[in-house]
């Protein structure tokens, strides 16, 4: 073994490095756009009075970008709504964690806070009666799980109107 091995760096020959071709990954005007079934996103942000806004804002975005128009705004109040009260659960140096995702229209959202919810469990569902609202009138469902932290999570269903005859 040689001593440029040992050390961890290899040799390169006297006429250098010999090109290998690879092939790159489509980009630009040949990609397809993004499709509601691929919004899957994942935000962590500090526990501060600035996170809902920057939930709702990053939000408003995936759902624009993946046309995701008919959900849209029940999504942007639940987004505002969780990270908000995950906020007040969080203390000084702490983060949230909200994840995005559609499939089979329904729209899926959790929100991560580092607050284990032992004992306050009725508190935060009182505290969460516009979600339960919101869900409710898109046929979705919501709830709480805790462990080492609390996960409050919600869904959304689009379903159509059906318009009586």
């Amino acid at each position: 073994m040689s001593k440029s091995e040992i050390h961890g760096l290899v040799a390169v020959p006297p006429g250098g490095l010999v090109p290998v071709a690879v092939a790159c990954p489509t980009t630009g005007a040949d990609r397809v756009e993004p499709r509601e079934e691929e919004l899957a996103y994942g935000f962590t942000f500090p526990a501060s009075a600035a996170a809902p806004t920057i939930a709702h804002e990053a939000t408003e975005v995936v759902l624009d970008v993946h046309r995701v128009y008919a959900l849209a705004d029940p999504a942007l109040e639940l987004v505002r709504e969780l990270v908000t009260y995950a906020c007040r659960f969080s203390g000084d140096g702490q983060e949230v964690h909200l994840s995005l995702r559609h499939r089979d229209k329904v729209l899926s959202l959790a929100v991560y806070d580092a607050h284990a919810c032992h004992s306050c469990p009725t508190r935060r569902r009182d505290g969460l009666r516009q979600v339960q609202s919101v869900v409710r009138c898109h046929h979705g469902d919501w709830g709480l799980e805790s462990g080492v932290g609390t996960r409050t999570w919600a869904t959304l269903t689009d379903i159509p109107r059906r318009w009586a005859a």
